[in-house]
């Protein structure tokens, strides 16, 4: 019997080769580890269907059994411009502030892989972690007190100014 040595939670893994069923953009793998290549991971399941993802190798051997979750986002989606059709969709149909649709070609290439999928999709309920996390960064102010963080908040909506700013206001804030 093969031993169990890792278990895996990857926020974010590019399928080389993979044919998953899977709800809302999530997907869950388990199997045991057959082939590591650099950071490419081989991994063949119960049914003997064999898939290989990239991502954080860590310290996962060949015959381990593992578990993955995530979100699959499309290996093509690093664009950095936004088209006038999907600014329409976020200004109008997601009621994204126009401030925060200028951001996004700013933000790191993890935040814009995700958004842009999710901009391909045309499914204003994916964008919410980034519409929650705009309208918390704006409401955000210097010596005052910091309000609870929403749920689905994240840093990576934030610019490395954004950023730099946010910490600020942390280290004054009134506690």
């Amino acid at each position: 019997m093969k031993k169990i040595a890792a278990t895996v939670i990857a926020l974010t893994f590019v399928f080389t080769v993979a044919s998953l069923s899977f709800a809302a953009n999530e997907f869950q793998i388990k199997g045991i580890v057959t082939k590591i290549s650099g950071n490419q991971i081989t991994i063949k399941d119960d049914k003997g269907k064999e898939m290989t993802v990239e991502g954080s190798v860590g310290d996962i051997k060949v015959g381990d059994l593992i578990l993955l979750r995530g979100e699959i986002f499309k290996a093509e989606a690093t664009r950095t411009e936004l088209t006038t059709q999907d600014i329409e969709f976020l200004t109008k149909q997601c009621l994204i502030d126009q401030a925060d649709v200028n951001v996004i070609p700013q933000l790191g290439e993890k935040a814009r892989v995700k958004l842009f999928s999710w901009i391909d999709k045309k499914d204003c309920k994916l964008l919410g972690p980034f519409k929650v996390t705009r309208n918390y960064y704006r409401q955000l102010q210097y010596n005052k007190p910091i309000p609870l963080a929403p749920a689905g908040w994240s840093i990576i909506y934030l610019t490395d100014k954004e950023f730099k700013r946010y910490t600020d206001i942390l280290e004054k804030a009134p506690w």
